[in-house]
């Protein structure tokens, strides 16, 4: 097995927003786009006269071909929350009042079934394979398409969470 790192990407938010709302829509992206989402680690802690701090670990896996995976992990981290109500259109709606960190980090994994794992010499061979026979298709053809992925996740958490910063670099709406 052989793994090729992305880039984090890294979303930071103070003030209100719909903590629960976030969470179902971060999932509801990662099953749309065929990804296998695992929840790793829900915790609380409680903390003061606030309500518990959180920290929360996701993967998603999505299997390309027999030899090449995308696995995306997730750390959420929220801290000094509080729950308040507020009225949006008439209506009541429950938000939170804190501070949230969300960390996405992609990568790329080659023989994840582990099938070059039995010897030395099969591992010489993945490694052959990977530089130099595939080593084009996955940088070209698997690491660009996965990145613009991973930075098209971060703007619509951005976008969700109703943040400034929320559009491309070039200004132009997501082809995803």
């Amino acid at each position: 097995m052989q793994k090729f790192p992305m880039s984090k990407k890294l979303v930071r938010i103070k003030g209100i927003f719909d903590f629960s709302g976030l969470y179902s829509y971060m999932k509801k992206w990662m099953v749309d786009r065929h990804y296998e989402f695992h929840e790793k680690r829900f915790k609380e802690k409680p903390k003061g006269h606030f309500f518990p701090d959180k920290e929360i670990n996701w993967w998603a896996e999505k299997k390309l071909t027999d030899y090449i995976m995308f696995r995306i992990d997730i750390y959420m981290h929220l801290w000094d929350t509080e729950h308040i109500q507020i009225t949006k259109d008439g209506k009541k709606e429950e938000m939170v009042n804190g501070r949230m960190q969300v960390e996405i980090k992609g990568e790329i994994i080659t023989d994840y079934s582990n099938e070059f794992e039995k010897s030395s010499f099969f591992k010489k061979i993945e490694n052959f394979l990977n530089m130099r026979v595939l080593y084009k298709d996955i940088l070209l053809k698997y690491l660009d398409s996965f990145d613009y992925e991973l930075y098209a996740f971060e703007n619509d958490i951005k976008k969700y969470l109703g943040m400034e910063a929320s559009e491309t670099a070039y200004g132009i709406p997501h082809p995803f």
